[in-house]
């Protein structure tokens, strides 16, 4: 017991069982059932000796009475085996890396191998266990973009003590789609001194998924009041202009005719009376009425141009905003689009050289559609092709050359009759990989504060996926331009029903 104990035998001879033992359960019941049985009990107790804690496996032996004497017991003491105990730890450690079943759990080598994969693993990741072991963690869940972060990360965490901060990630399934979790980490050192790393990965794809339906909740939200206060403007627009130009238009072809007769008059009266008064004359040469003459159907001309000008922009106004339609129409995609380049006429004009609009138009046939958010989206392409154009020219900072003859190709085809594409292309300084990723998240601008909220993208991307079972599709090189190219299927892809034709 002596050794035992690592204790000396002074310390442990003539002293009650109490006195030596130091537990926090009593067990008594355990040395009476011996007694009363005459059968061996085991058991398992942690004892604190001399401020030293031991575990040992203990047994009561009944030991047969003698000559009538009282029962004995033989208490024999094993003290567990540090291996033992160590095995235990292990059976408990892997009993709870395997039954948890809402966590991810991996463990990783200082290489970044895979060493340790749970059955929730398997489940949020698609690969097997004995699949991931050994794979590399760059090579396995993680994404291209983030990989040299993930390699950088983990190094500065082994060599400078860097630890990684719990966050939200968006990893790779083994099918290659996204997974989303909130991620924490531990650096722990096993039996040898090597350290290894603990990922603990919690799905959150359910709450991402409820967190984009609110956002496009909003987004739809806010961008119907922001095309209904659009709409009322354009109306009233409409409206007031329209009140004036008619009636200047309608009195134009009078003014003329008033001015026709007031012209022969005066003719008449300069045949009757070749020589006028003095201070008739002196009025004539003043006003130098044969300009006037030839002038005045100048000047009506001019004011009827304008005039037709001004209705024409009402006409685009009406025709882009389409206020008076409802549901999926048949229109020509060219109205659409010429419509949205008169609004913008004097954007076109603002950097010098103005931007050219160069038209590529197919022979199309009218496609079912609905005009008003498709409309918006020509707006919404045109007008970041006319600020990446602008901005080529005013800001050096974008690391491009300043783009000599600024301009926008439009080309339109249907190929093979099956559905309508659409493809705007500008000539500027196109999307750096980065930019290219976010364009179609909502908010997501590079725009300065007041100059854009970031919807329109993420809108347009809406209106031709979601409304019009189409594709948007961007293709752009940094420092050369950017195409974007919309698809759209003909009357019989589209699920909504027709309203009739405009």
């Amino acid at each position: 017991m002596t050794q035992l104990l690592a204790a000396p035998i002074e310390q442990l001879s003539n002293r009650p069982f109490q006195a030596i033992f130091s537990t926090k359960t009593d067990h008594s019941s355990h040395y009476w059932q011996a007694l009363n049985t005459s059968q061996t009990v085991t058991f398992e107790d942690t004892v604190t000796l001399s401020d030293r804690r031991y575990q040992f496996a203990i047994e009561a032996i009944p030991v047969p009475p003698v000559d009538n004497a009282a029962a004995q017991l033989i208490v024999t003491f094993t003290r567990r085996s540090s291996e033992a105990a160590l095995r235990q730890s292990e059976e408990r450690f892997r009993s709870l890396f395997e039954g948890v079943s809402l966590i991810g759990m991996q463990i990783y080598d200082h290489q970044r191998r895979v060493i340790g994969w749970n059955r929730a693993s398997e489940q949020l990741y698609g690969y097997t266990c004995k699949e991931a072991m050994g794979q590399q963690l760059e090579d396995l869940i993680i994404p291209d973009a983030m990989r040299e972060w993930v390699i950088q990360a983990v190094e500065a965490w082994l060599q400078r003590g860097i630890p990684i901060p719990a966050c939200e990630l968006t990893l790779r399934h083994k099918n290659g789609g996204p997974v989303e979790v909130f991620s924490s980490h531990m650096m722990l050192t096993n039996l040898e001194g090597e350290p290894e790393l603990y990922c603990l990965d919690l799905d959150i794809s359910d709450r991402k998924q409820a967190e984009s339906t609110l956002q496009q909740a909003q987004l739809k939200m806010m961008h119907g009041e922001k095309m209904s206060s659009l709409g009322k403007m354009v109306a009233g627009i409409a409206h007031e202009i329209n009140n004036p130009i008619s009636f200047i238009d309608g009195n134009l072809d009078h003014a003329k005719e008033y001015m026709t007769d007031l012209l022969h008059l005066v003719s008449l009266y300069q045949t009757a009376y070749p020589s006028p008064r003095h201070d008739i004359q002196s009025v004539l040469e003043s006003l130098d009425l044969d300009f006037i003459q030839k002038d005045f159907f100048k000047l009506a001309t001019s004011m009827q141009v304008g005039a037709d000008r001004i209705r024409s922009i009402v006409d685009s106004l009406r025709n882009f905003s389409r206020l008076d339609e409802t549901g999926a129409k048949v229109v020509d995609i060219h109205d659409g689009l010429n419509s949205t380049l008169r609004i913008l006429h004097h954007r076109l004009q603002t950097i010098d050289p103005a931007i050219q609009v160069v038209k590529n138009y197919g022979n199309l046939s009218p496609i079912v559609c609905y005009p008003g958010p498709l409309n918006q989206v020509f707006m919404n392409v045109l007008t970041n092709a006319i600020d990446a154009l602008a901005d080529a020219r005013t800001n050096s900072s974008t690391g491009s050359p300043q783009t000599a003859s600024p301009q926008i190709e439009i080309s339109t085809s249907q190929p093979g009759g099956r559905q309508t594409v659409i493809s705007i292309c500008d000539n500027g300084p196109g999307i750096s990989d980065t930019v290219k990723a976010q364009i179609f998240d909502p908010f997501f601008t590079t725009k300065p504060v007041g100059q854009g909220t970031g919807m329109g993208l993420a809108i347009s991307y809406q209106v031709i996926t979601q409304q019009h079972q189409g594709q948007l599709l961007v293709e752009s090189v940094h420092g050369k331009g950017t195409c974007v190219e919309i698809r759209l299927p003909l009357a019989s892809s589209l699920a909504t029903p027709l309203q009739g034709p405009v």
